[in-house]
This record gives structure tokens, sequence and C-alpha cells, in this order.
């Protein structure tokens, strides 16, 4: 979840709702404004750039354009690869929450100081 929003509705008076929403942003070329500010700042852009492009993927209509389980899983890897050589780089450390089927996985990043990764 990088945009905070609920996943119900977005807009009552408008009647969106998350999957819609997210989907007309990339539409209109606009896929950054529903990534939280403070969450894009700490995040490398080829991770945020790959999480969105399979996230979008996922919100496709027809089933058979959606990706596979296992094509999300490996995708979502690369997301975190991507993300912990960043912030190894950028010698900071971060949460990554990670949501299957309403259960979550909070991984901390490593933190370097002095070289030395702290867990």
């Amino acid at each position: 979840m990088l945009c905070g929003r609920s996943t119900s509705i977005i807009h009552k008076h408008e009647g969106h709702y998350l999957p819609d929403f997210i989907r007309n942003k990339f539409d209109e070329g606009k896929h950054d404004e529903v990534v939280f500010k403070q969450i894009r700042e700490h995040m490398d852009p080829k991770s945020l750039t790959t999480f969105q492009k399979i996230a979008y993927r996922c919100l496709h209509h027809e089933r058979e354009e959606r990706p596979t389980t296992n094509e999300v899983l490996l995708q979502l890897k690369k997301v975190l690869a991507f993300q912990v050589s960043y912030h190894s780089y950028m010698k900071t450390g971060l949460f990554v929450c990670i949501s299957t089927n309403h259960n979550f996985i909070l991984y901390s990043l490593p933190k370097a100081i002095n070289g030395n990764f702290l867990y």
C-alpha cells in the first residue's frame, strides 16, 4: 500500500473505488500522485517503478491479462532487492510492508553505520 487510501471508497460523492482511482491515474500518466510523498522520498526510483507497474497490471479487468501470483512474487522480490541496495547506498533504514490477502509482512531494511549493517 503506497497510497494510504481506503481500499473501498475514495470519494463518496463521486463513487470512485481505489482500483478505478489508481487505474485512472495511470491512464492519465499521473501514477506518482497516488504515492505518499513521504514514501516516495525514501524509495529507489527503480523499486517504485517496478512496484507501480506490477500493481497496475494486477488491476486489469481481464483475468488473463493479470500477472500470476508467481510473477507478482518475483517482481516484489525485485522491488525489495532494489530497495535494499538503494538504502545500503543511502545508509538509511526503512520498513517495507507487503500485503497479500490481508496478511502483512514487515521487513526492516538494513541500516549502514560506518560500513556495518544493522538489522
